[in-house]
């Protein structure tokens, strides 16, 4: 609605100008606030389980590497775009995105490993892999070796969302894993760099958690300093 508004507002406002109305109609429409988006992050708990669901899975192999990616924040989208030669051993180099959102992230040992196993899986399978061959692959037979798509992404979420009985959607990986980038004291300024974020109001989202934990304990420092007893002194 907000957007539709704004785009009333400034076509009403260009005919204004260019003389082909007398009157903008627009002019006392006020454009209405949308409440700030929280985190959409999900807890411990519940990655450990989708975790545990997808290593039970067939092709575990790609399907936790591939996991492993989203938890690095990259879209899924942008997982799919990736080539054998965008993982260099330690990094994603993330070509293709959102908003043309390049960028570097860097991998934990756990996500290297995971890459590098469904690598040589492939390999052993007798794939001759090359800098620009699809990082994930499709197993099915009528397109066995092709790029995957985001159906195959979502088609997967589907499963383990009925394996898990837990209600998530890829995208919430990307939102955890900024959110405990800033929880465990990252500078904001560099979780926005590796989550190749453009504007400061999109990511506010991350910092409002670790902001709230943040004043809680900053409360209950306050409250116990004023409880600790003056040291006795004798006069």
């Amino acid at each position: 609605m907000k957007r539709i508004l704004g785009t009333l507002k400034a076509f009403y406002g260009w005919l204004w100008r260019s003389g082909y109305v007398d009157l903008d109609p627009t002019l006392e429409v006020q454009l209405p606030k949308l409440a700030e988006p929280g985190a959409d992050n999900l807890t411990d708990e519940q990655v450990e389980k989708i975790l545990g669901a997808v290593a039970e899975m067939k092709l575990c192999d790609r399907n936790l590497a591939l996991f492993a990616v989203l938890q690095h924040g990259i879209r899924a989208e942008a997982a799919t775009l990736l080539n054998v030669g965008d993982f260099d051993g330690k990094r994603l180099w993330v070509r293709q995105d959102k908003a043309d959102s390049k960028g570097v992230v860097p991998l934990d040992e756990e996500g290297i490993r995971k890459i590098q196993a469904y690598l040589g899986w492939r390999v052993n399978q007798g794939e001759v892999l090359q800098p620009e061959s699809p990082l994930f692959v499709s197993a099915l037979r009528r397109n066995r070796g092709a790029r995957i798509g985001y159906d195959t992404i979502d088609k997967l979420v589907c499963q383990l969302r009925e394996q898990t009985g837990i209600e998530f959607h890829a995208h919430q990986l990307r939102h955890t894993y900024a959110t405990n980038l800033v929880l465990d004291g990252m500078n904001p300024y560099h979780v926005m760099t590796l989550t190749r974020h453009e504007s400061v109001q999109s990511f506010r989202r991350y910092t409002k958690a670790a902001d709230q934990q943040a004043a809680e304990a900053a409360f209950y420092e306050t409250k116990r300093r004023k409880r600790k007893p003056e040291p006795f002194s004798e006069q």
